[in-house]
Formats: structure tokens, sequence, C-alpha cells
């Protein structure tokens, strides 16, 4: 069982732009890995797999057909790109975002990019950015290039690139070139944590095999808070 839990901890990998973020997904992880090896005290336990790592993933892109020079051998992102990877172990970053998984699953921030020239970085890296874009639009670009052939995405995002202008290039222009297995109205259930209305993409880093796609609609949303979500 111990074996078992090291093993499953050491296949999952992480990245957040913000260290606090990183840091309570460290420490989740390592009780979850306690309760499940039986330990009843860290000072017991080994030392942990934990590949976590701050980093801007949107700005880390070496699947991206044109590649940043910091990327490549012997160069670094800092030397190139300047401030933004500052708070970053780059060694430990690369580890993690040079990588393609099994399955890539997350919660992109719903905000729209204040720092000018970072948006207009991203703009250049994710062609599905339009407009006043929200970061919902490079990350849903992002989940997939981060993923292996074939290998799963899941990500719960802002529904707003469904009803917005912004959102026409990522509906028209790349999703269309992806495996969209379900899409999840969920902007009417209450979801701790969760003020804006949401949706849930699962796909495949692959072309579509299908003509139809499912979709979970829903007809109205909670009237008040339930006791229990």
């Amino acid at each position: 069982m111990r074996e078992a839990a090291r093993l499953a901890l050491d296949a999952v990998y992480g990245s957040d732009i913000n260290p606090y973020a990183v840091a309570i997904a460290r420490f989740r992880l390592t009780l979850a890995f306690l309760e499940k090896a039986g330990y009843r005290k860290l000072a017991d336990s080994p030392e942990l797999p934990l590949h976590l790592v701050v980093a801007d993933s949107l700005l880390h892109n070496p699947q991206h057909a044109q590649a940043n020079l910091g990327e490549l051998a012997g160069q670094t992102m800092g030397a190139w790109a300047g401030q933004e990877f500052s708070l970053e172990d780059e060694d430990a970053a690369r580890d993690v975002l040079h990588r393609r998984f099994t399955a890539v699953v997350g919660n992109p921030p719903y905000i729209t990019p204040k720092d000018s020239a970072l948006r207009k970085r991203y703009a250049s890296m994710y062609p599905s950015c339009h407009m006043n874009y929200a970061l919902t639009i490079p990350f849903a670009e992002r989940f997939f290039q981060l993923a292996r052939s074939g290998g799963f995405v899941g990500q719960i995002t802002a529904n707003s690139f469904m009803k917005r202008e912004f959102g026409k290039k990522l509906i028209e222009s790349y999703l269309t070139t992806r495996n969209i297995d379900g899409v999840i109205n969920t902007s009417g259930a209450y979801i701790p944590g969760h003020g804006t209305p949401t949706v849930i993409l699962f796909g495949k880093h692959q072309p579509p095999v299908a003509a139809t796609i499912r979709t979970v609609m829903g007809i109205k949303g909670e009237p008040a808070t339930p006791d229990d979500p």
C-alpha cells in the first residue's frame, strides 16, 4: 500500500504562478499521501516525490510550434524573457512543463491579463487570443499542448468565452481541431469557491473522431445556496 501511494504521488505534476497556491498543494498532497500510506507522523515518512513548481505555464511552452529561445538547451528563460521568471526554480519548471502527460486537468484563471506587455506576449504565442481576451483562452490551448497524443484533457473554466466575442477564435478555429468528448454546463450549479458561471470541458489531444459532442445542459440554476453542495 505504501509503495502504491508513493508511485501514485510520483505520477502527479503541477504548476501555478502563485507560490502560496503551490505551498498549499504540497501540503494537501502530503496529507493525502500520509493517509493512504498509513503513516501517523511526517517524521516516519520517506522523502516525498512532490513535482510542484512555481511557474507561468503559458510562458514555459517548448511544445509551441515556435519555441522561445530561452527554452533551448543551455539557455535560460530569465536571461531571454526577463523578470517574469524571478520567482522560479527554472530546472524544476523545465522538469514539469517540458513533459507531455497522459491526463491534464485544471482550473485556469478567469481574469483578463492586466499587464499589457504580458497580454501581448500571450497573444503572440496562442492564436486563439482575440480582442480583450480572458486567460481562459490561452489556457484552453495550453492544456491540450501539455497532453501527449491521445491524452485526456479536463478543465473547469469560465463560460464567458462561449457567450462573448473574445471566444470566437477559440471555438471556431481551435476547439474544432481537437476531439472534444463532452461539454457540461455547470453555470447554474453551486460549486463552493466558484462564483463565476462555469463550464467543464473534456477532450483528447487528437483530431475529432465523431460528428457529435455530448453535452449536459442546465435547465435552471439553484434558487439558493443548498445545504449540501
